[in-house]
């Protein structure tokens, strides 16, 4: 008795395991995509960020400066 129930679920157990397996397959290539995504906007916004650096060195100075007092001060606290 305990064969023929495993002869009847395998079938269905299989077609499970397929369909999971496509469910997985399609989930690492959307996370692959998102992370491809991902790492394109950063290097993107990086240079945008370094263009601002370069054309304005004084600027940037004193942005770093501030943001070092404020936190400074934040941290004291």
């Amino acid at each position: 008795m305990a064969h023929e129930t495993i002869d009847r679920v395998a079938p269905k157990a299989n077609r499970v395991e397929h369909e999971l397996r496509g469910a997985a397959a399609r989930a690492a290539d959307g996370a692959t995509a998102l992370q491809d995504n991902a790492l394109q906007s950063t290097d993107e916004n990086l240079r945008k960020v370094r263009s601002l650096i370069e054309s304005n060195p004084l600027a940037t100075a004193g942005i770093a400066f501030a943001a070092g007092a404020l936190l400074t001060a934040w941290v004291r606290r």
